[in-house]
């Protein structure tokens, strides 16, 4: 006796539903994506910055207080590196300066 195979009815409203979930989780997880590697772009850029005037020879590097907390990484960064020079790291408060050169 012969069998017959019935396919399965799907409505179009289903599939596309289930469609527009799926891409809504992988925006949300590329969007995840974009912010990490922001974070990381950012936190090597400090790094570099240290290691750059280190090899171009800068003695002393100042930087407004924001930046207070990444002091700790330059320093260990130009005490545990091979660079040429050691510059020192000074914070401040914000002052606008005008007329100056």
């Amino acid at each position: 006796m012969p069998t017959t195979r019935t396919k399965k009815a799907t409505s179009p409203s289903s599939n596309s539903s289930k469609e527009t979930t799926f891409a809504h989780e992988e925006v949300k997880q590329i969007e995840s994506l974009q912010l990490i590697f922001k974070e990381i772009k950012n936190e090597l850029s400090k790094i570099i910055v240290g290691q750059e005037d280190a090899i171009e020879g800068i003695s002393h590097s100042i930087c407004t207080l924001e930046f207070e907390d990444h002091r700790p990484l330059y320093d260990w960064f130009i005490n545990n590196l091979p660079v040429p020079s050691r510059p020192r790291q000074y914070e401040f408060a914000r002052l606008n300066v005008n007329y100056t050169v």
